[in-house]
């Protein structure tokens, strides 16, 4: 009889470490996220939020542990492109290269094709279905710098979707972007989810973590807690990230199921 294989974990991080000279920045952080999981990563300024999510890209090389993307190292060919990467500044103001939005989706398709591969048909079907599936096809020969924050968003999920991936990792999705354009984003990343790629939200908006996320993790150098985001209040470890003085006040409203 053949021994039972262990799980194939969308994202596996193993007892990680990452140290900056004498300085640890991350210690002994482990968890796992599932396939079609939609996560919240938390954490207060200097938590180490950014060097985990480094880490996850395979930009950040650890001290010790590991990080497995489907139960492979992120720097084996091909394991990265199961990972659709939105950074922080993507929607911000000045935005002034002169790309139109289909350009910028088409060039999503770079990390799967190669630099030098000539793109397809099927390359351009990609980036068209990506543009509809973040509802900005009728912007598609706008230039980037001419839309708003909300809208310039949609354009980089979109570029990531062109891809392929399974997962969507998002660091601070909604900055400059105002606050109804930032309930139709958040609509918008929940379809998504349901359509079953896995959502992975880096924020330091605890509100938004926990009215839109399923799971919380939430890492203050060493990992504070991963569960479901409706024991995280409950269980008080607001604390652990913030001190004893914390209080959380919940201003954004419901969203409807």
């Amino acid at each position: 009889m053949q021994p039972a294989q262990d799980t194939c974990h969308c994202i596996e991080v193993k007892n990680l470490m990452v140290q900056f000279g004498d300085t640890p920045v991350l210690e002994n952080i482990s968890f796992r996220i599932e396939e079609g999981d939609y996560v919240g990563i938390i954490g207060a300024n200097g938590s180490g939020k950014t060097t985990l999510l480094r880490a996850i890209l395979g930009l950040q090389e650890p001290t010790s542990g590991e990080v497995l993307i489907m139960g492979k190292s992120p720097h084996q060919s091909g394991e990265l492109k199961q990972i659709g990467y939105v950074p922080q500044k993507a929607s911000r103001a000045g935005w002034d290269f002169p790309a139109t939005v289909a350009e910028v989706v088409l060039s999503g398709r770079t990390p799967r094709a190669g630099f030098f591969h000539r793109l397809t048909k099927q390359d351009r079907e990609a980036a068209e279905s990506a543009m509809q599936q973040a509802e900005i096809f009728e912007l598609r020969n706008h230039l980037v710098g001419e839309l708003s924050g909300g809208q310039r968003q949609r354009v980089f999920i979109a570029r990531a979707l062109a891809a392929g991936p399974c997962t969507l990792i998002l660091d601070e999705p909604t900055a400059n972007v105002d606050e109804a354009s930032e309930h139709a984003f958040y609509d918008f990343l929940r379809k998504l989810n349901a359509d079953g790629i896995t959502i992975i939200l880096v924020t330091h908006d605890i509100d938004v973590a926990t009215q839109e996320a399923s799971t919380i993790i939430c890492i203050n150098r060493e990992l504070v807690c991963h569960l479901p985001a409706s024991e995280f209040i409950a269980k008080h470890h607001l604390e652990a990230i913030y001190g004893k003085q914390a209080k959380h006040i919940m201003h954004r409203h419901q969203h409807n199921d």
